[in-house]
C-alpha cells in the first residue's frame, strides 16, 4: 500500500516520506497493523519495485493482511489524491438552467483531512474540506454512490467524484462532479423578476386601454341618443310651428320668442357635447399612440398634452399649477409659470439611485428646494381618465419619500447632505414643505 499513518495519526505517502530509524507506521484498519517503509535499493540486479508500505509479521511470525474494511485500492489511492492535490483541482459545482452559467470550486484555502464524521455521528465521509471548520464534503464513488439521505443529512455541500477519473487527472485538472446543484442565477432571477413587472404593467395598461374604449363607447351612444332626441323635437317643433301659423298674431309672437329660446339652449348643449367629444377623440389618440411605450414615456406625455389641468398639492397648503409653457426631460418636465420654475419629476422607482437622478437632473436645470415636486407614476395613470374633463388635484410624494432615506442613510431632506436629519437642519427653519 502507497498510503499509511504515522505515529502521529498523519497520513504519510511512501513515495515522499523518508527512511528513519525507529520510525513506526501502521495501516488504516481498525486493528493497526505495524507497517515498515520499503524502498528499493538502487542495486544492480536486484527486482526493482515501487515505494510501499508492507506489513510486519508479529510474534508468531504471522503476517496479518487487511484490506481497510473493504476499501478498495481505488478508492482508497482516490481519497489521499484529493488530499494531496487539493488546490490544484477544480470542478463545478453550481450551474444554471436557464443561462447553463457555471460556478467553480477552485480549493485554495485551508486543507482536507480523511474519514471524518459528522457532528451528529450518523454519516462518515471520504475528505471533509476544512478552514478551521468543514466547509465541503468530498465523497469518492467506485462501487457505491452516495445515498439521498446523507446528503439532505449533511450541512454542508456534497461533491462526488469517480474514482478512476480521480485518479488520472493526476496534480492538476478539471474534475466531474456527480453532484452539481441545478438552479437558477442571480441574473437570470433578476431577469424573470423585471419580466414579471412588465407583464404586470402590460395588463395594467391593457385594463387602461380597455377602460377607455369602454367610456368611447359610452360617448358613442349618449351622443348618438342626444342626436335622435333633437331631430325629434325638431320634428315636433316644426309642426307646432306650422300649426301655430293659424293663431292670432300675440300668439304668435310669443310662441316664436319661447322657440327662439329653446333653440339656443339646444345650441349650447350641442356645443357642450362637441367641445367634449373632441377632448375625448383626442385622448383616444394620444392613448393608441403610447400603447408601445414605457410607463415613464407614457406619463411624460400625458405631462406634456394635459398638465395645464393638473393642480399639484403639499399637506402643508401650498399648490402649484403646470404653466403652458412645458418642457420635457428624461424623468419629468420643466415648467414655467409667472417667471417661476418648477421641476415636477415621475416617480417609477422608489429605490435610492432613481430619486438621486430626479434630484440631480432638477439642479441641472436649476431648479431646488421647494421647486421640486414628485408624482408617483401609477396615481397619474390612474387619474389619466379625469385629466381631458378638467382640473385634477395630484398630492407631492417628494417629502415622504426623501424621510424615508433620511431614516435609511442619515441624508437630510431637506439639504440632501449627509450627516444630519431636517429637524436639525437650518435651511429646514426658511423651508415649509
Amino acid at each position: 500500500m502507497r498510503y499509511a499513518l504515522n505515529e502521529l495519526g498523519e497520513w504519510v505517502c511512501a513515495a515522499t516520506e523518508t527512511k528513519k530509524k525507529g520510525a513506526k507506521f501502521y495501516c488504516e484498519c481498525p486493528d493497526k497493523h505495524r507497517v515498515k517503509l520499503r524502498k528499493p535499493s538502487g542495486v544492480l540486479g536486484k527486482r526493482p519495485f515501487e515505494d510501499h508500505f508492507a506489513h510486519l509479521p508479529d510474534v508468531n511470525n504471522f503476517i496479518p493482511t487487511c484490506r481497510g474494511g473493504g476499501e478498495s485500492d481505488e478508492h482508497k489511492l482516490a481519497k489521499h489524491l484529493l488530499r494531496i492535490h487539493h488546490g490544484s483541482y477544480s470542478f463545478d459545482m453550481f450551474r444554471c438552467k436557464t443561462c447553463r452559467y457555471v460556478e467553480q470550486w477552485v480549493g485554495d484555502t485551508g486543507h482536507v483531512e480523511l474519514e471524518l464524521r459528522s457532528s451528529d455521528g450518523r454519516w462518515r465521509y471520504d475528505c471533509v474540506v476544512m478552514d478551521e471548520v468543514p466547509v465541503m464534503a468530498l465523497e469518492v464513488y467506485h462501487t457505491h454512490k452516495t445515498s439521498d439521505d446523507k446528503v439532505r443529512g449533511t450541512k454542508m455541500p456534497v461533491a462526488e467524484f469517480v474514482a478512476h477519473e480521480v485518479i488520472d487527472c493526476g496534480a492538476k485538472g478539471q474534475l466531474r462532479n456527480l453532484m452539481v446543484v441545478m438552479g437558477t442565477c442571480e441574473r437570470c432571477l433578476k431577469t424573470q423578476t423585471q419580466r414579471g413587472q412588465w407583464e404586470a404593467w402590460n395588463s395594467e395598461r391593457n385594463q387602461v386601454i380597455s377602460s377607455h374604449m369602454q367610456v368611447e363607447q359610452e360617448w358613442f351612444a349618449i351622443a348618438r341618443r342626444e342626436e335622435d332626441a333633437r331631430r325629434q323635437e325638431i320634428r315636433e317643433r316644426m309642426e307646432f310651428y306650422k300649426r301655430m301659423a293659424l293663431l292670432p298674431g300675440q300668439y304668435k309672437t310669443a310662441y316664436k320668442a319661447q322657440w327662439k329660446e329653446e333653440i339656443n339652449q339646444w345650441k349650447q348643449w350641442d356645443s357642450i357635447i362637441s367641445e367634449g367629444w373632441r377632448s375625448w377623440v383626442d385622448f383616444t389618440q394620444l392613448i393608441d399612440g403610447l400603447k408601445s411605450k414605457t410607463r415613464l414615456e407614457y406619463a411624460l406625455e400625458i405631462l406634456m398634452k394635459y398638465g395645464c389641468n393638473i393642480e399639484i398639492y403639499r399637506k402643508c397648503g401650498i399648490t402649484r399649477k403646470i404653466g403652458e409653457d412645458v418642457r420635457k426631460l428624461r424623468f419629468g418636465i420643466l415648467s414655467k409659470k409667472d417667471g417661476y420654475n418648477i421641476y415636477i419629476g415621475i416617480v417609477t422607482d422608489n429605490t435610492f439611485e432613481y430619486v438621486k437622478a430626479l434630484i440631480f437632473e432638477a439642479n441641472f436645470n436649476n431648479v431646488s428646494g421647494t421647486s421640486i415636486w414628485f408624482i408617483n407614476v401609477n396615481y397619474l395613470l390612474n387619474q389619466s381618465n379625469q385629466l381631458w374633463k378638467g382640473e385634477v388635484k395630484i398630492c407631492d410624494c417628494k417629502w415622504p419619500i426623501l424621510k424615508q432615506f433620511e431614516a435609511q442613510k442619515n441624508i437630510c431632506a431637506s439639504c440632501f447632505k449627509f450627516g444630519h436629519h431636517s429637524e436639525n437642519c437650518h435651511i429646514n427653519k426658511k423651508r415649509r414643505y
